[in-house]
């Protein structure tokens, strides 16, 4: 997704929140019965109205939590969404990214959506 963002110059465009969303597995998903992701379910999170579940991968689920503590932090304090976007992409990508501090920056809003 970072590389798409990237090569459509639409990372400036898409709120970081973005980047630290996580697959929601709801009651009654279909998810629920597919036998590849029954080894990996959790408990029902009543209050997340989704079950808890692990990826098969363990590094996936460190990268998840390092993104999302990265996003929040950024979010609270105010930084520039490039910014944010440039520190996921040294996490994930382990180079650096550079942006014109010229460029035409879009109008955002005020807070960040999850939807």
């Amino acid at each position: 997704m970072l590389r798409f963002l990237q090569e459509k110059e639409l990372f400036e465009h898409v709120d970081p929140v973005q980047l630290s969303l996580r697959l929601l597995v709801p009651p009654g998903s279909l998810l629920l019965k597919n036998d590849q992701m029954i080894p990996h379910l959790g408990k029902l999170d009543q209050a997340g109205f989704s079950y808890n579940w692990k990826h098969p991968d363990s590094k996936m689920d460190h990268l998840y939590q390092d993104v999302s503590r990265m996003v929040s932090e950024d979010t609270r304090q105010s930084v520039e969404p490039a910014v944010t976007y440039s520190r996921v992409w040294k996490t994930v990508e382990g180079t650096e990214i550079r942006f014109d501090p010229q460029r035409k920056k879009p109008p955002r809003l005020t807070e960040s959506w999850y939807c």
